[in-house]
């Protein structure tokens, strides 16, 4: 007969995300077992947590524990201190457990649970864990409500507004500013379900910021974001600050469009592609931060071309009104033509060509291109002048942007990424990125060829 012991086994991950796609379980799982087989143990059971640790009521643990009072195993095995106590309540809670009789082993860490010296060692561990969750949150709440005091909103501008980059006010993205008032209208009306709004919107070109199709749920987004109403809003969650991956939600895959998910694995962070439908990708970050460092090498102006751009930006404030008075001539001949189609459309309900339904739908949509056309007017200047001054602060952030990322904070170094960068797709073990169209610009400016994108 065996003479194993019988235990439970505790295995944590931050996130549901990292459960169901992350390698963490795989090796507190690996770790957990060959403790058991080194110490003759025997698990009976997984317990399986997908819940931060930084607050307390985790549904598992809670089960846990419950099962380890009833006695219905001699102890737990975990990983180590820090995935079973990130907070000192659940800590004391083991603590009493193991003063009980219950047997706590963590496969990672040598301590001894049942001597003086190796029960202090573990409550300080579990006292600096706890304190590290603590003070890091604390500090990026300190630094977002800094932030919002100072009247700055510290997080990525919605659709409908651009980033200036840290330190600065959002401000109105004059192409996608008056589509996403009209969809307020539009929507107050009360003659559009969301679904039929989503359809209409997308006619008039409102889509996500990354440019793929506006969804049912991304416009419900919009109609329940109170930035609009001038509301700022920040929620921190715990899991954000488990794990520092500088590309979280940043790497996509380019075969099946699918964001990488980070991951920890033999002291490397690695971004893999979990879609079922796809082959995969998979980069080390190292091999990311290459390219941008490349990229950013590339952005970085010289003497020569500083003078060449400054020129060119001279140049388009004295063309400003020539530009201005061309496309506000091309915008009324496209509202006329729209009156003459709008006019071919009435004859042809008079004359039965079309049912009623039908004409209907076609003069809705054109009276949505009209209104679209009238705004385009009434914010061309405004919109040619926010342009210009897009191009000189992108070259003005070009000049510093390389030491920003070799030097700067991990939030400075996200910030830049997401402000030079409008996608970066991983193609198996090759990076590109797609940098925003201000710096395709000025980037094509300086090197004179039209390529923006970086490989």
């Amino acid at each position: 007969m065996s003479s194993k012991k019988l235990y439970f086994a505790y295995i944590r991950v931050s996130t549901v995300r990292q459960g169901q796609l992350g390698t963490s379980l795989a090796e507190q799982r690996a770790a957990i077992e060959r403790h058991a087989r080194q110490k003759n143990l025997k698990i009976i059971k997984e317990f399986q947590e997908q819940e931060t640790a930084a607050k307390g009521g985790r549904p598992v643990f809670r089960a846990l524990m419950q099962a380890l009072r009833e006695k219905k195993a001699t102890g737990v095995i975990m990983h180590k201190i820090d995935r079973g106590a990130r907070n000192l309540k659940d800590w004391a809670e083991l603590g009493e457990l193991i003063d009980a009789g219950i047997e706590v082993h963590f496969a990672n860490e040598n301590v001894d649970m049942y001597s003086r010296g190796g029960r202090l060692s573990a409550d300080i561990q579990a006292v600096v864990a706890a304190d590290y969750i603590r003070n890091l949150r604390e500090e990026v709440k300190k630094g977002f409500y800094g932030r919002i005091r100072q009247g700055y909103y510290p997080m990525p501008a919605p659709i409908g507004y651009l980033d200036q980059g840290g330190g600065k006010v959002k401000v109105l993205d004059p192409a996608s500013a008056p589509l996403i008032r009209r969809t307020f209208e539009l929507y107050a009306s009360g003659q559009f379900s969301v679904a039929a709004l989503v359809i209409r919107m997308r006619q008039l070109g409102l889509h996500k910021k990354s440019a793929r199709t506006l969804s049912r749920n991304g416009m419900s987004n919009i109609l329940h974001n109170v930035f609009y109403i001038g509301i700022i809003h920040i929620k921190i969650l715990d899991e954000y600050f488990q794990e520092t991956f500088l590309f979280r939600k940043l790497l996509v895959c380019k075969n099946c469009d699918h964001h990488l998910v980070g991951e920890r694995h033999k002291g490397h962070l690695y971004y893999r592609c979990h879609s079922r439908s796809c082959a995969g990708a998979t980069i080390r970050e190292e091999r990311a931060r290459a390219c941008l460092r490349s990229t950013l090498k590339k952005l970085e102006p010289d003497s020569k071309n500083d003078r060449r751009l400054t020129l060119w930006f001279s140049g388009l404030r004295r063309n400003l009104g020539n530009r201005i008075a061309e496309k506000r001539k091309t915008l009324y001949a496209e509202l006329e033509d729209n009156r003459l189609r709008l006019g071919r459309l009435t004859d042809a309900l008079i004359t039965d060509v079309i049912d009623k339904p039908a004409f209907l739908e076609r003069k809705n949509n054109l009276i949505a291109a009209e209104v679209a056309l009238r705004e385009s007017l009434t914010n061309l200047e405004i919109h040619e002048q926010q342009a210009i001054k897009q191009y000189e602060n992108a070259f003005d952030f070009m000049k510093t942007a390389h030491l920003t990322f070799a030097y700067g904070s991990y939030a400075r170094k996200r910030e830049l990424i997401q402000t030079i960068a409008e996608r970066i797709m991983v193609n198996k073990r090759r990076v590109s990125i797609k940098l925003r169209e201000s710096f395709q610009v000025i980037l094509a400016r300086k090197n004179n060829t039209p390529d923006g994108e970086s490989n």
